[in-house]
């Protein structure tokens, strides 16, 4: 929802944020419901012996990869391979 949010950030500012949150909720909704149909690839997420709690994780990695794009999409940009050193600087605009 708040990746709809993020990209529609002119809509959302001229109109109403309902209509934005309404937009991403009904996304994730659909798409739940046709990963949830037999061979559309929701099988190997909840049905593999030993990986039932694998789903834990993948919200995480997407929110937290989707998280860093956002920020790199700013002004202010992202450190996302922070810890190493690019051209002598750690923080700059990607």
């Amino acid at each position: 929802v708040l990746a709809v949010e993020g990209l529609l950030w002119r809509a959302a500012r001229v109109s109403s944020d309902v209509l934005v949150w309404l937009l991403g909720a009904t996304s994730a909704w659909i798409l739940a419901g046709v990963l949830d149909q037999p061979g559309n690839g929701a099988g190997w997420l909840f049905e593999a012996p030993g990986q039932e709690y694998m789903w834990l994780g993948l919200p995480i990695v997407l929110g937290a990869l989707v998280h860093d794009i956002g920020d790199a999409l700013t002004v202010s940009g992202c450190p996302i391979l922070w810890p190493l050193p690019i051209a002598g600087k750690r923080w700059y605009p990607l």
